[in-house]
């Protein structure tokens, strides 16, 4: 019996626990998101842990008969604004299904990064109005920082061993900072907000720093830049958020840096420079810098030629690799080749990337969804929010399974969680 079969077998478990504890299963969730690296096929068809895991939750809250209840929470008048925007978000990603070319890996993106997040969401927010919220937002958080201090003490064991950047059971160091970067600043906001929220009395703050910096290690040693630009502009803005603590400043620098992510490709790509750090291949004597300054340029042009709709879910690779790279100037260079295929997943720059999978219309509501969250009185959703803006600029958080339910748990703390002990207490 193989890994993945054996891996999936902990389903029934969780089944079992969902049933005679909803509000622990759905918390719990959180802990297992890198299980989406498991995979099997059904019937054909491809499915990751984590995508079961959810799709149990939900036929577990059906047959208790939660159906009638779960809707009702979806058209409540409190949520409604934010369930509009979550819904045209929704609506932009089947346009992009729609627009693909490729219309199988299409509707698996739509279903990993769009569908199952958001019925995660879907049922976490019920759990917290339903009155089972006891608790619920601390074990919620504790599931998402054990399982960040976890990825990343087992991303420093591994780089002990082997060497080299740290990248743990991603295939990628800047993958695993990206991933960490939100947990980061959860774990500081519980340390020095969340009393007794590791252990009680005076162990708290220990085990808390210990939990911190672990996380704040593993992201060091990634070696990305922009994980740790983003960690110091993000500490250095917090006090000015913190001292005012007014929505207009949140929702200024999340609107300054989300307009940042869209002037820098244009100006490096005007400029033919890449103005900072990036790192090397000595082999072939290229940066990540040059690597990204093709992927921005070319996004550019084809966002040129398709302003308004783009190319469709997951069409940047496919289209680069057949249409545009055998055309480039830059193929001289076999170290180019080579870097484009294993880099060319989307063209490292979140506006971007949603400019072309979902058109205008989508990137017009992306910024309104990070707009509403920065306005809303939660800090601490602006606090992990902001982190992965600043990265945005130069890499694509939110298009993978967990960056998105990382993503919908940001949006759980600044929609729902009002109305839970976690944010009435520390928001």
């Amino acid at each position: 019996m193989s890994l993945e079969i054996l891996s999936f077998l902990l389903l029934i478990p969780l089944a079992g626990l969902t049933w005679f504890n909803w509000p622990k299963a759905v918390a719990g969730l959180l802990f297992f998101l890198p299980a989406y690296l498991i995979k099997v096929e059904i019937f054909s068809l491809p499915i990751n842990w984590l995508e079961a895991a959810v799709i149990i939750l939900f036929a577990i809250a059906l047959f208790k008969g939660y159906g009638l209840s779960l809707v009702k929470f979806l058209i409540d008048k409190k949520y409604r604004s934010w369930l509009v925007i979550i819904l045209l978000w929704l609506l932009a990603a089947v346009l992009g299904v729609w627009l693909a070319k490729d219309s199988r890996l299409a509707l698996g993106i739509l279903k990993g990064w769009f569908i199952v997040p958001f019925m995660w969401l879907w049922l976490a927010g019920f759990t917290v109005k339903s009155g089972q919220k006891l608790g619920w937002g601390r074990l919620a958080a504790k599931a998402l920082v054990a399982n960040g201090f976890i990825t990343a003490l087992i991303s420093l064991l591994l780089c002990l061993w082997l060497g080299g950047r740290s990248g743990g059971w991603y295939n990628s160091p800047n993958v695993l900072a990206m991933y960490l970067l939100p947990i980061f600043w959860l774990s500081v906001w519980q340390l020095f907000y969340g009393k007794d929220f590791y252990w009680s009395g005076r162990w708290n703050n220990l085990v808390g720093a210990m939990v911190g910096v672990v996380i704040l290690v593993a992201i060091i040693l990634t070696g990305s830049y922009s994980a740790l630009a983003s960690l110091v502009i993000t500490a250095a803005l917090w006090g000015i958020v913190k001292k005012y603590s007014q929505s207009r400043i949140k929702v200024i620098l999340v609107a300054l840096v989300f307009l940042l992510g869209l002037v820098v490709p244009v100006f490096v790509t005007v400029n033919n420079n890449w103005p900072w750090f990036s790192h090397s291949n000595n082999l072939y004597g290229l940066t990540s810098g040059q690597i990204r300054q093709v992927f921005w340029r070319e996004a550019l042009v084809v966002i040129k030629q398709r302003p308004l709709w783009g190319i469709g879910l997951g069409g940047w690779q496919p289209l680069f690799k057949q249409d545009i790279q055998p055309g480039l100037p830059e193929n001289k260079q076999p170290g180019y080749s080579i870097e484009f295929h294993y880099a060319s997943l989307f063209p490292h720059n979140l506006y971007l990337t949603v400019w072309l999978f979902q058109g205008i219309f989508g990137l017009g509501l992306l910024l309104w969804l990070f707009l509403k969250i920065a306005d809303s009185q939660s800090n601490l959703a602006w606090l992990m929010l902001f982190p992965w803006l600043l990265y945005s600029i130069v890499d694509t958080p939110l298009y993978k399974n967990d960056y998105a339910f990382l993503f919908v748990f940001i949006l759980l703390i600044a929609w729902a969680w009002e109305a839970d002990e976690l944010t009435a207490t520390y928001s």
